[in-house]
């Protein structure tokens, strides 16, 4: 008597490993391609990704009308996120506002895990000599921020001035890269 070896390869809920699961099978989400670009097609309508997707947005803003109290010369925190383990870009903004009767001598901005990063990271602005400005807006580069673990991010403000006082207000956004 001849014994049968094959295999049966027709057999209904098989998955894609090549192992029997029955009525259990897995569901199983396709990527999408455009055909003209080959790249991944993104969201058709306003949604947003969910938490630990790529594309997620965390952000906070300030307005002007709670804008922080900026000491002279004093790197201050504007505002903070908090962003889990991940890759992403993070990039701000500030509205600096200062009371007349001084000059401004200049202004930083950064984004960094302490409440003002290394010289490497920031935006200035100095203006000529004995300038007197009221109200200053300056935007910061966007930050490749790699993190391992929950970690806060700050908007930072450095303002320096020769009289009067300064505040500022503003936004720090990131999206989660990958």
């Amino acid at each position: 008597m001849a014994t049968n070896n094959a295999v049966n390869t027709g057999l209904a809920g098989q998955t894609g490993t090549g192992l029997f699961v029955g009525s259990i099978s897995p569901t199983i989400n396709q990527l999408t391609f455009s055909p003209t670009t080959g790249g991944l097609v993104g969201t058709t309508t306003n949604n947003d990704a969910a938490a630990g997707f790529v594309g997620e947005v965390i952000s906070s803003t300030v307005l002007d009308a709670s804008a922080v109290n900026i000491p002279n010369a004093t790197a201050t925190a504007v505002t903070s996120i908090s962003l889990t383990a991940g890759d992403w870009d993070v990039f701000g903004n500030i509205c600096a506002t200062f009371t007349v009767g001084g000059s401004q001598a200049f202004t930083y901005i950064g984004i960094g895990v302490v409440t003002f990063p290394d010289n490497s990271q920031i935006t200035g602005f100095a203006p000529t000599a004995g300038t007197t400005i009221a109200l200053q807006g300056i935007s910061t580069l966007t930050n490749r921020v790699s993190l391992s673990v929950t970690t806060t991010i700050y908007l930072a403000a450095f303002l320096a001035f020769s009289a009067g006082t300064a505040k500022a207000s503003g936004n720090i956004i990131a999206r989660r890269a990958r």
